[in-house]
């Protein structure tokens, strides 16, 4: 294929010359390569020097043909799982959260992170089960810094921690402190909850 390409295409360096009298060589940089001539081979990423020579003989000149061949890196994947689900989710405050990173492709240890700190490194799948005490929002998100044929890959999702105390009322105002049968009394209370503002609430 063409220059560039993304690794893990296959690549095919051919080496050919009309000089029957010497033998060609294949050279990737400095490296010999001869015996991968014409032979389709899966190479890293990186920029290669492609060099085809033949020594001179008693009928031919000493020859060479050069060419550059680039292969980039391909896109690292990586998956995050919340409770075995692969997207953000809603937990009661106090609850146990079971975090799990994936590396899908690429080498080397993926990292965990709560609102952009890290508490977790290692091989993949890579699990820590947390426990969130405060409510509020949290950024959670798997990371592969990339290697040399992958790059750096990341995904992230909002884990919502939601209060776990039932509303309650306070401040009963009623519009009199004696009652009749057949009246009409207003009674005014004050709903409170944690996430949200204070409500009042008027009941006839």
């Amino acid at each position: 294929p063409t220059s560039p390409i993304t690794y893990d295409t296959q690549v095919n360096a051919s080496c050919l010359c009309d000089n029957a009298e010497s033998t060609l060589e294949l050279f990737q940089n400095t490296t010999n390569v001869t015996s991968e001539n014409n032979v389709f081979s899966a190479i890293n990423a990186g920029n290669y020097l492609y060099s085809c020579n033949v020594s001179s003989s008693f009928n031919y000149t000493t020859a060479e043909n050069t060419s550059i061949y680039v292969v980039n890196k391909a896109a690292g994947e990586v998956k995050l799982y919340l409770n075995g689900q692969n997207n953000g989710i809603t937990v009661l405050q106090g609850a146990e959260v079971n975090i799990t990173g994936i590396r899908l492709n690429g080498t080397g240890n993926i990292q965990l992170f709560n609102n952009s700190v890290q508490f977790a490194s290692g091989i993949t799948p890579l699990t820590s089960i947390s426990t969130f005490d405060t409510v509020g929002t949290y950024n959670i998100s798997v990371y592969h810094p990339g290697d040399q044929n992958f790059n750096p890959s990341i995904e992230y999702f909002d884990l919502q921690v939601d209060t776990n105390e039932a509303p309650y009322w306070s401040n009963n105002v009623t519009s009199s402190p004696y009652y009749a049968p057949a009246k009409t009394y207003w009674f005014n209370i004050t709903w409170i909850d944690s996430e949200a503002p204070s409500t009042n609430v008027s009941v006839a």
